[in-house]
């Protein structure tokens, strides 16, 4: 049977507070600019793996908690899990920050599944791993299925915040934690395809026509800002042409 997973990115941008301290370039990160994105590349990691997914706040508005846990338990989600970045005093620096999975006291599965996710969230970027932590929360206790809540990472904590806007911050943090939630339910985690590398395939094309007898060459400089000398490219385009017919 296909599993449900309600995903949750957290606070609104309309959350008071939920952001960083004032950056050098006098600008602040909103603690949702994080968590949204993560979120979406958690979701689609988790499609592409064979697993429902369902929103539990799609709105760019900030939606209240009770909204967000009642979606999910009408859903009869499998699994909640709340994408989240933390916060120690509001004050630069005054921790050395990290990554850390919550989940329900008391709950078996909720520990569990906090435990699958935060086995992959230290295997990427290097934070401090803080571990489980049993927590009381409203999207751990009021939820009907396990439930856990990741933060990513401090948002008063220079280097941490850095990485909040960096996209490949954002999908490593979302692949991770799809992970842990596809071991937890037992279905197999499928890892994104590289892109299709169109010149190589189409250069390989050309190697095995006779048209090109240096692939290394044509790999290295027939990509955007590459140079081709110009007697290099006229014996391609001879090659070509004769190839066609066409000379």
């Amino acid at each position: 049977m296909t599993k449900l997973v309600a995903l949750d990115d957290g606070h609104g941008l309309e959350t008071s507070g939920k952001r960083t301290p004032t950056m050098p370039n006098g600008t602040v990160i909103h603690e949702n600019q994080f968590n949204k994105p993560t979120m979406n590349f958690c979701a689609a990691a988790l499609v592409r793996s064979g697993v429902k997914i369902m929103l539990a706040a799609p709105e760019d508005t900030d939606v209240p908690l009770a909204t967000r846990i009642k979606r999910a338990n009408d859903a009869k989600a499998d699994v909640f899990v709340s994408f989240h970045y933390n916060a120690f005093r509001g004050i630069w620096d005054q921790t050395q920050g990290g990554v850390q999975t919550c989940y329900q006291p008391g709950s078996v599965n909720g520990q569990r599944l906090a435990a699958c996710i935060q086995k992959y969230m230290v295997q990427g970027t290097p934070q401090i791993n803080r571990g489980i932590v049993p927590e009381n929360l409203a999207v751990t206790r009021e939820t009907k299925m396990p439930a856990a809540l990741i933060e990513g990472g401090f948002m008063d904590v220079h280097k941490e915040a850095e990485l909040m806007l960096t996209t490949a911050f954002q999908k490593e943090t979302g692949e991770q934690a799809a992970q842990g939630i596809c071991e937890y339910l037992g279905v197999k985690y499928i890892p994104e395809m590289p892109p299709k590398d169109e010149l190589a395939e189409a250069i390989g094309v050309g190697v095995r026509a006779g048209l090109i007898n240096s692939p290394d060459y044509w790999l290295k400089n027939a990509v955007p800002g590459g140079k081709i000398d110009g007697p290099n490219a006229a014996v391609l385009i001879k090659a070509v042409a004769k190839k066609l017919g066409e000379i």
